[in-house]
């Protein structure tokens, strides 16, 4: 056999053992692929959304005036089901009612109660939301009337208009409500509950809703989609700080509104509750204006408030850069305000508060006398 012969039949064996080696690198990433598989129940781990309308034959008004309560409104005991429950409930009726007469003192359209606070025995819970159901019907006022523990251990709550009313659910409970080790407490909730109405359209979440990651995810999609205006969420909650902060991480990057009413705890050391906010956009650097963020620091307390070293306000701890308003953690009233829906769903940057118009205005505060 000649060299030459023999050069090129080494070079066709090497060019076979090269294709070769190419064919079963191919077939190995082939195989590695089939290997893959979709990951599709994380659609089923969303809560479902269902959007109530009570827009029929109402016109959207421009101008809203909320009422939000933060009151000492505490559950002090469990019941068998190893779920909260309150020791006076005569003793809360009263105190619903003398703050739903002082709303109605103060014109509010929106009256917001914190979780549970309806969490009592079935039939003074009864008789409590048709006392509610009358005074949203007799002063035009949508009242979210806070919360209970049904008896399927669902919380629900509670949503009454002049000529409706509706039960939502908390989709999560919190570390203080459920035992998975022995199958108590509260239970997951079913859905999401949006509300479409003349004074706004919101969607109405519970406490720790407001942490958990499918709800954030529908949160922003309803924002994205200007289908909401604002969330309302309902606290009873020893971690409001950290709550404001993940409220001011959607506020930022959306164009809505949040609105958070906590429990307090009076004449206590504790200082973790409290801390009912509002959090909304809010214009940089142009102090003369009355939606400006230096002109808004002087509802704030000092820990939320850069200081310069001349002492003077400069703005806000970036984690609360969209918090307007907050009630200290041991005052009772309720935090009164209101908000222009022509501008909520206006990006900020080009919003009319440059101009001189307010998004959220007339902020005040009624301390709750016993």
């Amino acid at each position: 056999m000649s060299k030459f012969i023999r050069i090129s039949l080494i070079f066709k064996l090497a060019l076979m053992s090269i294709t070769i080696l190419l064919l079963m690198s191919h077939i190995r990433y082939i195989s590695a692929d089939t290997r893959g598989y979709l990951l599709d129940n994380h659609k089923t781990s969303l809560p479902n959304i269902k959007v109530f309308d009570y827009t029929t034959n109402s016109q959207r008004e421009h101008y809203v005036r909320f009422g939000v309560y933060q009151m000492s409104f505490l559950n002090s005991s469990l019941d068998s089901r190893s779920l909260w429950q309150i020791d006076q409930p005569e003793k809360r009726i009263f105190e619903i009612k003398k703050c739903v007469q002082e709303a109605i003192n103060n014109n509010i359209n929106i009256l917001i109660f914190p979780e549970l606070t309806l969490n009592l025995p079935e039939e003074i819970r009864n008789e409590c939301v048709n006392y509610l159901k009358d005074i949203s019907s007799k002063h035009e006022m949508i009242i979210v009337g806070g919360s209970f523990y049904d008896e399927n251990r669902f919380q629900r709550s509670v949503m009454i208009g002049p000529d409706w009313i509706h039960y939502g659910y908390k989709f999560k409970p919190s570390k203080f409500e459920v035992s998975p080790l022995f199958g108590e407490g509260m239970v997951d909730g079913e859905e999401l509950t949006v509300l479409k109405t003349k004074y706004g359209n919101y969607c109405v979440i519970i406490c720790a809703d407001l942490i958990s990651d499918q709800v954030q995810y529908c949160i922003r999609y309803l924002s994205t989609r200007k289908i909401i205006d604002g969330i309302i969420v309902l606290s009873y909650n020893p971690s409001s700080l950290e709550f404001l902060i993940e409220a001011n991480c959607i506020v930022r990057r959306h164009p809505i509104f949040l609105i958070i009413s906590n429990i307090c705890i009076v004449d206590n050391k504790n200082m973790d509750y409290g801390h009912t906010a509002i959090l909304s956009h809010i214009k940089d650097g142009l102090d003369n204006l009355p939606n400006s963020s230096v002109k808004l620091l002087d509802f704030l307390p000092g820990q939320f408030i850069k200081i310069d070293s001349e002492g003077r306000k400069i703005g806000r701890e970036l984690p609360y850069s969209n918090l307007i308003y907050d009630v200290g953690p041991q005052q009772e009233g309720m935090l009164i305000f209101e908000i222009n829906l022509d501008l909520i769903n206006i990006p900020y940057v080009t919003n009319a508060p440059d101009q001189g118009y307010k998004t959220i205005g007339n902020i005040e505060f009624k301390e709750y006398k016993r």
